[in-house]
């Protein structure tokens, strides 16, 4: 049964007297005129009319909202253009927009925008959300809706959490409120914590440096962490990572390796033996029984090829000007001296 203004009550009785409306003015008129007299109060036109068009005996621009458009329309508000939206509810945009207005609702209200993710991730600025997008850390895609010029972002739910599982440490858990993401990082810290490059330097007995050289030999596992000034770089580590590099440290092996080849360098004195150090030749010069470092080709990988070829080189020489370093280059017919004297550059 429509409903009528609760100032204005429509009985069932009323409705015959509607079966000619035709939407004249003469036809209001006479409504008005039998309403008027029946009920003893001032009765608007525009009563009349609207009570016609809940019995469907005029022609509506549009049809009433029910509670089922007003759902839909509180759900995709700003998450699908317009244009879907005016095809969906068949109705125009000025027709929607206004039904939004007056239901309180707006555009963000639906989108995961930069924004609300920074408040999520206790992040004070939106900037550091949209870095994480152009580094593919976070999916997100263009919404149709635009704050000022630029179109705002839609980031997904699940995006979020699962970059939320992969990298916690991109959220800051103190300033983070009390949400579902905000329990997923912490269970992700009880299950295995992170720490900087300076805590792990403390775990391991070492400098910051250091274990920046841990992880370009390929020793420890880290995640380098987008942010920060130009010139810094952060590192984050699972304790995990930290316990399996402990678990079978390579420091010792290093270590001994580095001993060893000390050692060979300190048997080079009673030893006339080049001995091929980092890529080099390390040798006693037979004429000042000085260190030198020799560098050639790979073809002359054995130690007697490499003495032989220096003993050439310094044929013709009556002084030994060679300084500490000498690069033989060239063919095997013909070899090059470059000299690099130390002492006398310095």
């Amino acid at each position: 049964m429509p409903r009528g203004n609760p100032k204005y009550i429509f009985r069932s009785d009323d409705f015959p007297l509607f079966d000619d409306y035709d939407g004249s003015p003469a036809k209001i008129t006479q409504l008005v005129s039998h309403f008027e007299s029946k009920w003893g109060m001032t009765v608007p036109r525009w009563v009349v009319i609207r009570m016609a068009q809940r019995l469907h005996k005029t022609h509506v621009k549009e049809p009433y909202w029910t509670e089922r458009d007003e759902n839909y329309l509180r759900d995709h508000f700003g998450v699908i253009p317009d244009v879907h939206l005016c095809k969906y509810l068949h109705r125009t945009r000025v027709s929607i927009v206004l039904k939004a207005k007056r239901l309180h609702i707006n555009r963000k209200i639906n989108l995961n925008t930069a924004r609300s993710v920074a408040l999520i991730c206790g992040i004070p600025d939106s900037k550091t959300v949209m870095m994480w997008v152009r580094k593919g850390l976070l999916k997100a895609k263009k919404s149709p809706s635009k704050c000022g010029g630029n179109r705002m972002w839609n980031i997904d739910d699940s995006s979020l959490a699962s970059m939320l599982k992969v990298q916690p440490w991109l959220a800051y858990i103190p300033e983070m409120p009390d949400s579902y993401y905000k329990r997923l990082v912490e269970r992700e810290w009880h299950r295995d914590p992170w720490y900087n490059r300076e805590q792990v330097g403390k775990m391991l007995g070492v400098g910051p440096e250091y274990v920046r050289r841990y992880i370009k030999r390929g020793w420890l596992q880290g995640v380098k962490v987008p942010g920060g000034r130009h010139t810094q770089v952060r590192w984050m580590f699972r304790a995990s990572w930290v316990m399996a590099f402990l678990q079978d440290d390579p420091r010792n092996k290093y270590h001994r390796k580095m001993l060893s080849l000390t050692k060979r360098a300190k048997h080079l004195l009673f030893d006339d033996d080049p001995v091929h150090l980092y890529g080099a030749w390390l040798l006693k010069c037979p004429r000042c029984n000085r260190m030198v470092v020799v560098a050639v080709s790979s073809k002359h990988n054995w130690a007697t090829r490499v003495m032989k070829k220096y003993l050439n080189s310094l044929d013709g020489h009556h002084e030994c000007v060679h300084g500490h370093y000498v690069a033989l280059e060239g063919t095997d017919a013909l070899f090059k001296l470059q000299v690099e004297d130390k002492k006398s550059s310095s």
